[in-house]
């Protein structure tokens, strides 16, 4: 019986596992906010690091790899809880088997992928921790956009952004650039500390000039990951000051609005006051344009959500109060036969109507789930049938690019927009789900990346917040706070121009992949 029972060295080695890969995970969630101790992120994975080198055999790695989904759920997702308990009123025991079976097993499939890969790619070449490693999770964080089923809310680039010039690079490469080069800090530094563990365990403790010498090559590395893209993001953003100074202002500007109206779930989605909730909307819409300049105004996600009140009336009303200069972006609920879409309503005030429906609904709560453990929301539709419309939208005013709530999470998806000729970009949405919790503030981060990788002007109102009017720098020009019933304006500019990231999109992991299926080959054949 005792046998089959692991011994003290090997539970405390499984301890220790366990606890470096829940220090890991804390520092890699405390680098986003409401911690916002961005410098976490360039050490966080190293404990995760060395606990998947001291895991043993498959077993060990399994165990390290569920050990890091639960911790990275626990520390990342409590906004899950807070959806699921706060407004859709299920138990917690019925949250806890929703997050088991639709949030931990897929992302335990992943990482457990991660882990192995790891393992049976592992050298102690300087390749491998360089190239390698922070190939293998940018990979990670490319699957989880590639499917809906795994929202890719916290990629580790998005930490990056207070370091406004380090994060430019975003712009060649997406954010994956940019986790890139931040795990690959980690990694090296990883194999910097195990180069001088193994020197003192071996009691070969070498003089200063030797030891340096001996990991020149992983303190350049370390020195260009550093200085590189910050060089890079000083020139862009010079060049993005010189390409604003010298636009023809009065044909390329727009004064952007973002109406925030914060009212409650209950409100929202009682079917009673709409006709108050509009006119809290229009009165927060009187702008500071002046007579014949062009306007914009964005209201969140399904604020249009009455059936029998959407009709040619209340647009022909909406058109002649904003007046002929004017473009309303509005969430709204649309129906056509059977199928009951989540759109933005584009409303000029030039006379014409147009729509976008949302393409990539919300896992489980938006689309048909496998098994339904929420059940319906008041009177909001229990499923949304995806949308077919194009991703830029020509109004009279410039060419839109809109999207829906977490569809600002996916870079590939946005970057069509861009490259379809969107002039500036639109999001709306409805973060209040999610209450007082990190996701309102990492739905705006992952807004803000996305206006570096296509160079444009980002327009966000959210019904709750974080609203706001962010630069093709990432710079937040106005923002309005979680909960203010308030608006907020600035002038955005349309841009035509394309950045590398929309001209060839994904490159940089088909080359990661190419690398990596080149290797994963070598290894199998050779061993």
């Amino acid at each position: 019986m005792r046998s089959l029972l692991p011994d003290i060295k090997e539970l405390g080695g499984i301890l220790v596992n366990i606890l470096l890969v829940c220090l890991s995970a804390l520092l890699f969630a405390a680098a986003f906010p409401k911690f916002s101790l961005s410098y976490c992120a360039f050490f966080c994975m190293i404990p995760f690091f060395a606990a998947i080198e001291l895991s043993g055999g498959p077993a060990g790695r399994l165990l390290t790899a569920a050990a890091w989904t639960v911790a990275h759920i626990a520390f990342t997702a409590n906004w899950l809880f807070v959806a699921l308990i706060t407004h859709y009123g299920v138990s917690l025991s019925t949250s806890l088997l929703f997050v088991g079976l639709f949030v931990f097993v897929p992302l335990f499939v992943l990482y457990s992928c991660f882990v192995f890969a790891y393992r049976l790619l592992k050298t102690d070449s300087l390749f491998f921790y360089a190239i390698i490693v922070p190939g293998l999770w940018v990979l990670v964080e490319f699957t989880k956009s590639r499917f809906s089923f795994l929202i890719p809310w916290i990629d580790i680039g998005y930490a990056a952004l207070p370091f406004s010039h380090f994060v430019q690079v975003a712009d060649i490469a997406g954010v994956y650039g940019v986790s890139f080069i931040l795990v690959m800090i980690n990694a090296v530094l990883w194999r910097f500390i195990l180069c001088g563990h193994c020197a003192v365990w071996r009691k070969q403790v070498p003089l200063p000039g030797p030891w340096i010498r001996a990991n020149a090559a992983c303190i350049l590395i370390l020195i260009a990951a550093l200085i590189v893209p910050s060089a890079y993001g000083i020139f862009r953003l010079n060049v993005l000051n010189k390409y604003g100074k010298a636009r023809n202002v009065e044909h390329n500007e727009i004064r952007a609005c973002v109406v925030q109206g914060s009212f409650s779930m209950t409100d929202r989605w009682s079917g009673m006051g709409f006709e108050h909730r509009l006119k809290t909307y229009l009165e927060l819409s009187a702008g500071k344009a002046g007579k014949g300049e062009k306007r914009l105004v964005v209201w969140p996600e399904t604020v249009l959500n009455v059936s029998t009140m959407i009709n040619d009336d209340l647009f022909k009303q909406l058109m002649k109060w904003f007046g002929k200069d004017s473009l309303l972006v509005s969430g709204g609920v649309s129906e056509e036969g059977r199928a009951v879409y989540n759109s933005a309503y584009l409303i000029s005030g030039q006379g014409r109507l147009l729509r976008y429906d949302k393409h990539m609904l919300l896992p489980y709560a938006e689309a048909v789930p496998p098994i339904d453990l929420l059940g319906r929301y008041y009177s909001a539709p229990e499923h949304y049938s995806p949308g077919r419309t194009s991703l830029a939208i020509s109004a009279p005013e410039a060419t839109v690019g809109v999207s829906i709530c977490l569809e600002m999470l996916y870079p590939g998806f946005i970057r069509r927009s861009t490259a379809e000729g969107a002039q500036f970009l639109v999001n709306i949405s409805n973060d209040s789900w999610f209450g007082d919790t990190s996701m309102p503030y990492i739905h705006f981060s992952a807004a803000r990346m996305r206006a570096i990788e296509n160079r444009r002007y980002v327009v966000r109102a959210a019904n709750s917040g974080i609203s706001g009017i962010i630069a093709p720098s990432g710079h937040v020009m106005a923002s309005i706070p979680l909960y203010l019933r308030k608006s907020a304006e600035a002038d955005i500019q349309l841009r035509d121009g394309k950045s590398l990231y929309v001209r060839f999109g994904d490159w940089f992991i088909l080359l990661l992949g190419f690398i990596i299926a080149i290797l994963s080959v070598r290894t199998v054949i050779r061993s």
